[in-house]
């Protein structure tokens, strides 16, 4: 019973999250870190439920300028989830599902995307300094203008010149902030 009732507070927070998105909730400022009020002026009781939870359902959701850096979404289906402009700097989206999610001029630098599917994501003008994408699946992904350095790890194989993705150089300070 207790973990039925877990399940459901958990539940209705992740609701609570998505319909605040849904309907046009913007964060005052954005925030580093979590503190006594939360994340993003969410409690922080849902902001260490995202961050130990690994298996969330997050498809289609409207998460422009959504501002997580460090966020652990490790497994979590973000699938045709719209993240334009997100700040996701050393996040942990390590085999998560990400097949036609909308990564456009997203702050992807540090990023832990190792065997996450990128099928058909779009991920034009994303920085990926430092991003680690190992056995990511990226048929038919979309990095035309993305950034990235010699501190970015691709999939064996991986024609990085034809993907249209531009490389830096060599490795460049990592940013958090948007």
């Amino acid at each position: 019973m207790k973990k039925l009732s877990i399940i459901l507070c958990s539940t209705l927070l992740l609701a609570l999250f998505a319909l605040s998105f849904r309907f046009g909730w913007q964060p005052q400022q954005a925030v580093a870190a979590p503190s006594e009020q939360g994340l993003m002026g969410l409690p922080l009781e849902f902001y260490l439920l995202v961050n130990q939870r690994s298996d969330l359902w997050l498809v289609r959701m409207d998460m422009r300028d959504v501002y997580l850096p460090d966020i652990n979404l490790s497994n979590a289906n973000l699938s045709e989830a719209l993240l334009t402009r997100a700040t996701l700097a050393n996040a942990n989206l390590s085999g998560a599902r990400l097949s036609r999610t909308n990564f456009v001029s997203a702050n992807l630098s540090g990023v832990n995307l190792t065997g996450a599917d990128l099928t058909r994501a779009l991920l034009q003008s994303s920085d990926l300094r430092g991003a680690d994408l190992t056995d990511a699946i990226l048929d038919n992904a979309n990095f035309a203008g993305s950034r990235y350095d010699d501190s970015t790890i691709w999939p064996e194989g991986f024609d990085v010149e034809a993907s249209g993705a531009t490389s830096t150089g060599p490795t460049s300070e990592i940013a958090s902030t948007p």
